[in-house]
């Protein structure tokens, strides 16, 4: 469960919808201001460093449609903006083309990883639902069993007065 401040977050955005993936852009704008703002304070900064956020809550919030539309959104946004010569896409030099490979790789990790941890809390919370079913099953089963001892000691203590009169 994706949750923050008792906010769950996955019955808030629903997997795949238009919202999951608004929220996917929105994760990546802010990273993009981040990342732009970390830029200027400090000389030297990775491209995509904070890309990786914006796409581990992209895909915890929205699923993997969400998860891999911001790490496509962030990688083509670091590479048009962060990456020398800033605001074009080529010449591209070796080394920007294997840190380009490092972040999708990196990025693809982060959404299946992500997305298995959705699966898991999924799994996880239909066995809590099923035990309560099962819990509540039990109880109601256990009342019946107990109204039924009931019936039967009342029954039978009507044919004998003196045994229903008598106190323990």
């Amino acid at each position: 469960m994706v949750a923050f401040r008792g906010v769950n977050f996955r019955k808030l955005v629903p997997a795949g919808s238009a919202e999951a993936y608004a929220f996917a852009t929105f994760c990546v704008a802010v990273a993009a201001v981040v990342r732009w703002v970390a830029g200027l304070w400090f000389e030297g900064i990775v491209p995509f460093a904070t890309f990786f956020p914006a796409v581990l809550l992209a895909s915890l919030v929205g699923g993997i449609g969400p998860g891999i539309f911001a790490a496509l959104l962030g990688g083509a946004f670091g590479w048009w903006a962060f990456l020398s010569p800033p605001m074009t896409f080529f010449p591209l030099q070796v080394g920007q083309v294997i840190s380009l490979i490092a972040y999708l790789t990196t990025c693809l990790t982060i959404v299946w990883a992500a997305e298995h941890y959705r699966r898991l809390t999924k799994r996880l919370e239909d066995e809590q639902k099923f035990r309560e079913l099962a819990v509540d099953e039990l109880a109601h089963r256990l009342k019946n069993k107990v109204a039924t001892i009931q019936s039967i000691v009342s029954l039978r203590l009507r044919e004998d007065p003196q045994a229903r009169d008598e106190k323990l």
